[in-house]
């Protein structure tokens, strides 16, 4: 595929800026925008892991505050509630925080940062982690064939026009061309 030189705007800024790509595409962000986002990531990422660790700090603390009756009792709930339906039931994470606790929606990510995601994902049984991983493999040479099927094989070496198909050293299908596909 041949790479070019297009002059377009940035998405964000639209300040023109010139592209060396192989084809013209819509949302490329110039250098400093590119920049400007991944400093906003960054910052974004800092400030969200200080708030996982304060809150940590504040569960813990409130956990430790309780009588020892009250933590028995959460203990025995939260336990009889996993192994009904992690072992038992053999339910979802969502449907864990939904249907078991009787959490909403925002509590997904409330999930992730006690380690609940984690510790689900780990009990799935061997067999399933290996169908798993087996079904991955099959789809990943799926998806190779796909994108081998589904990729140019061939260009005219006058015109540019582009074929799926192999065309050895033959003549462009193209009505007006006399180049020849390589």
């Amino acid at each position: 595929m041949k790479t070019g030189i297009y002059e377009y705007p940035c998405s964000l800024c639209k300040v023109e800026y010139k592209w060396s790509v192989e084809e013209p595409k819509h949302g490329i962000t110039c250098p400093s925008c590119r920049k400007s986002i991944m400093d906003e990531m960054i910052a974004w990422g800092e400030a969200q892991q200080k708030d996982e660790l304060r809150l940590k700090k504040q569960m813990n603390e409130w956990w430790d505050y309780l009588p020892e009756d009250v933590k028995e009792k959460a203990f025995f709930c939260v336990v009889n509630k996993l192994v009904q339906s992690e072992l038992i039931e053999k339910k979802t994470y969502r449907q864990i925080l939904q249907d078991e606790f009787g959490f909403g929606p925002d509590s997904y990510y409330m999930g992730i940062t006690c380690g609940f995601m984690s510790l689900h994902n780990a009990i799935i049984p061997q067999n399933e982690q290996s169908e798993m991983r087996e079904a991955l493999r099959e789809k990943k040479n799926k998806d190779k064939i796909m994108k081998e099927r589904f990729t140019i094989k061939s260009t005219c070496d006058s015109c540019g026009y582009q074929s799926m198909d192999l065309y050895p050293k033959s003549v462009c299908p193209m009505i007006d061309c006399e180049g020849m596909m390589k």
